[in-house]
């Protein structure tokens, strides 16, 4: 069987392959071969329902990314959050480079921008001006989830962004359901 890891927990991965999704390992030869499957591989594997299924095949990839460790992405959507925790330009920067060095397209969603407009439409400012497509978020605005989710329709996307900044708040406007968000700590403004 053919498909895609979309998931890796605990040496476990999840394979969708069609409109199901099988548990799976990875065969031990791949660490003597220093092959790591990822999120995002496309991969041949065996299963049957009585037995865990093993991944037998990683085939190449297009390009990968290291924070958060993907590959074959075709956008790498890096989440800022206007203020807690605070936005970091090295690490947006450096995001952005690895993403355009391996040919992935890049946007920026800048979330919680109802906290803090002026810094919203600063940020906006710098990174339109630079060329990347840019959205302004904020998760009791549907028009601006709408217009995000319209424009990652039918592409693989990594999210992308430090703890706290709203990624899987985001994600869970998108799809329409509820995926595990986390609090950010008062102490130190990032996320649980």
């Amino acid at each position: 069987m053919i498909g895609k890891i979309i998931k890796l927990t605990g040496g476990f991965y999840y394979i969708k392959s069609g409109d199901k999704i099988f548990e799976t390992r990875a065969r031990g030869n791949f660490r003597h071969l220093k092959v790591e499957p990822i999120v995002g591989d496309d991969v041949e594997f065996k299963y049957e329902e009585k037995t865990l299924g093993y991944i037998e095949k990683v085939y190449p990839r297009k390009n990968i990314l290291t924070r958060p460790k993907v590959s074959n992405v075709d956008l790498a959507l890096i989440v800022i959050p206007v203020m807690d925790p605070k936005y970091n330009f090295m690490i947006i920067d450096k995001t952005i480079v690895q993403a355009e060095h391996q040919g992935i397209d890049v946007a920026i969603a800048i979330n919680k921008c109802d906290l803090n407009k002026e810094d919203a439409d600063n940020l906006e400012k710098i990174y339109k001006n630079s060329g990347f497509k840019t959205f302004l978020i904020s998760k009791d605005d549907e028009k601006s989830v709408n217009l995000l989710k319209k424009y990652l329709k039918g592409k693989t996307v990594a999210f992308c962004g430090v703890s706290g900044a709203g990624k899987s708040t985001i994600t869970s406007l998108i799809l329409n359901r509820d995926v595990e968000v986390g609090k950010v700590s008062e102490k130190t403004k990032r996320g649980r």
